[in-house]
């Protein structure tokens, strides 16, 4: 459903997109704007792209790091959590494969927590820039068109 509604309201975004940017334009000017405009929007996706995957393994890290900080001998819920997880997989065999079993159970929920971690600050960062650009969207003015702009 997520992708669903994504592609519905990307739809509902590129005709005024197109009016508010081709609209104030002379119909002779259309086609040359217009593949300036594309050629734009393609390089601007493709660096967002990149910045967000950037952040993305930025963020995750950052937690990561935070996150394992709390990973010592000396937390009490650490080494509850890894004596619980290790005594669940002895029964399967090996005591010290069991306690290795249990620190990499242990990473890889570090991980997956620093991932979602990261997910929800770019999830903010996306917040901020829709309100920035409904913002910036009542400071447009109208545009008029008319018709021989409409059958170009």
């Amino acid at each position: 459903w997520p992708l669903f509604l994504s592609g519905v309201s990307i739809a509902f975004i590129f005709v005024p997109l197109n009016t508010i940017s081709l609209g104030v334009l002379q119909p002779e000017q259309i086609g040359n704007a217009s593949g300036i405009f594309n050629l734009m929007r393609n390089m601007g996706g493709s660096v967002g792209i990149s910045l967000v995957t950037t952040f993305l393994a930025r963020s995750a890290q950052g937690h990561q790091t935070a996150l394992v900080a709390h990973l010592t001998p000396y937390d009490p819920a650490y080494t509850a959590r890894l004596q619980a997880m290790t005594s669940g997989l002895v029964a399967a065999g090996d005591p010290v494969a069991a306690r290795q079993a249990a620190v990499a159970n242990l990473y890889h929920t570090v991980v997956a927590q620093a991932n979602l971690l990261a997910f929800l600050d770019n999830f903010r960062w996306f917040a901020l820039v829709a309100v920035v650009c409904v913002a910036a969207a009542l400071l447009f003015r109208k545009s008029q068109v008319s018709g021989p702009i409409a059958s170009h």
